[in-house]
């Protein structure tokens, strides 16, 4: 009983991905590289496969008890790609251990290559935070502008029909930004901010926070503040201004900002 205990446990450290965004951001990395890291796995194996094959050619008759076939010197290349070398097997003669320097050099270089397409998808992933680009979280925004003559012209928010997937974050009427909701009347010459979530149903909240004294967003930009990846800073009030969200917005004592924070 004791033991089931334990593995449920361990089981539910595996669940840590979905309640903490930094763990969010290695799966995300590990998506969207996920054919380029393919393709270098691919490479390591068949370069295993060959660095076999090669050693077998080489060592077969001074070592006939380990490199038996073609496919026995596997062990000997995943220990010597992996820059791991446990030194259980190695070639004796000295075609094998020219081949074994080569294929360790190789080795080298192709570890490497799925270390460096990941460090380089956190570098891209990252500089798209730092340039204010939030559209990186798998949503994006669109404007829809309401001319005269649309049909959603006259009507509230809560009678609007929209695309599955599709839902308004803001609208713009002019210099001024209001928060969406339910009794907000459209006129002619708004503009909706649209956000979509790749076709795919989605529930959001709408919440205000207002920077008091000391709190430890002010003084700092749009794209330095801690926030949810699941969040967008969708609009600034200072005093009676409405200011749109840049990634270099100063925020300031007294602001309010408004998030979308998607549950």
């Amino acid at each position: 009983m004791s033991f089931k205990l334990e593995i449920k446990r361990i089981l539910r450290l595996f669940r840590v991905n979905a309640s903490y965004d930094a763990f969010n951001v290695i799966t995300d990395v590990l998506r969207d590289k996920r054919d380029q890291i393919i393709s270098s796995v691919v490479l390591i194996l068949m370069l295993m496969m060959m660095s076999s094959l090669c050693m077998y050619s080489l060592e077969h008759e001074a070592q006939p008890e380990n490199f038996s076939n073609g496919f026995s010197g596997i062990w000997w290349s995943v220990s010597t790609l992996l820059t791991v070398g446990y030194g259980d097997i190695y070639p004796v003669t000295a075609g094998g251990k020219i081949m074994a320097i080569v294929f360790a050099f190789l080795g080298v270089g192709m570890v490497a290559i799925p270390t460096g397409i990941i460090s380089a998808g956190f570098v891209e992933y990252y500089s798209k935070i730092k340039s204010g680009t939030y559209s990186q979280r798998n949503d994006d925004f669109v404007v829809m502008d309401l001319g005269e003559g649309h049909e959603f012209v006259g009507s509230k928010l809560s009678e609007i029909t929209m695309p599955t997937g599709i839902y308004p974050a803001v609208v713009m009427r002019g210099e001024d930004l209001f928060t969406p909701y339910e009794e907000l009347k459209l006129q002619p010459g708004d503009s909706l901010l649209l956000a979509t979530t790749s076709a795919k149903e989605v529930e959001a909240d709408i919440c205000e926070i207002t920077l008091e004294e000391n709190h430890h967003w002010i003084g700092k930009r749009i794209k330095e503040i801690d926030i949810s990846r699941r969040a967008y800073v969708i609009m600034v009030r200072r005093g009676e201004k409405t200011i749109r969200p840049m990634g270099d917005t100063l925020l300031l004592q007294g602001d309010v900002i408004v998030l979308l924070d998607r549950r």
